[in-house]
């Protein structure tokens, strides 16, 4: 009976912890305005229904002049493509042949994508564009990313965006980020480490683009466009 008793308790004290977060997470929102949107990207209609199981990660091709930025950003997204479950994610090494022709390229024609996935045995590949890192504060990273199904050689997903931090929308994302991700239910609204590390803004950058992937197509204004996977 005591024992019954005690889990009710506990069970109470966590429901009431969980509303106080969420609470908390709302007061946020309210706080961390206005935020940033990835607005330009695209997603095949049928992406769901395509069969992409395994999914290749090559190297980021880097247009900065900061050795660092392809490293750090293809970890970054490979880490957070990985905790969506929705597959079998395989991280492509630098030092690899097809790797190091990733490097230099940002798009592979049809004939070259279906090399690659009967190579790699994948289904997909994903390709990343640096096109700005700046990891002094206003920090900031503009990065272009497109998965290709390497059966069809088409586009099925595309994100594109720039985040700079010297634009408020853009350093409340990243806030509010800190605050849901990092450090959940954290007590000091204006903790601005997020805005000095790079690290955890290039997962920052990554945890949204990847979340278009389960964005409403209604939302993307690209919807009809590049990525055509399927009918």
């Amino acid at each position: 009976m005591k024992r019954r008793a005690l889990w009710i308790v506990l069970i109470a004290v966590a429901c009431m912890q969980a509303g106080c977060f969420e609470q908390a997470r709302q007061r946020a929102k309210l706080h961390f305005a206005p935020q940033h949107s990835i607005t330009n990207w695209s997603r095949a209609p049928r992406f769901g229904h395509l069969g992409i199981r395994r999914v290749a990660v090559l190297p980021f091709v880097d247009r900065s002049r900061y050795a660092e930025a392809s490293e750090r950003l293809t970890e970054a997204f490979t880490l957070e493509l990985r905790k969506t479950r929705k597959f079998d994610v395989m991280a492509c090494r630098a030092e690899m042949p097809l790797a190091r022709l990733a490097t230099q390229r940002s798009d592979f024609d049809a004939v070259e994508a279906r090399l690659l996935g009967e190579t790699l045995n994948v289904d997909a590949v994903v390709l990343g564009e640096i096109v700005e890192y700046e990891p002094y504060k206003p920090i900031a990273i503009g990065l272009r990313v497109l998965m290709i199904d390497t059966r069809s050689g088409r586009v099925v997903w595309t994100v594109d965006e720039t985040l700079d931090t010297s634009e408020l929308a853009a350093a409340n994302l990243a806030r509010q980020y800190y605050y849901d991700v990092v450090d959940p239910g954290a007590s000091e609204f204006l903790d601005d480490r997020v805005l000095l590390s790079m690290r955890t803004f290039a997962r920052c950058v990554s945890y949204h683009f990847v979340r278009t992937l389960d964005r409403p197509l209604s939302a993307s204004p690209g919807a009809a466009g590049a990525a055509s996977g399927g009918p």
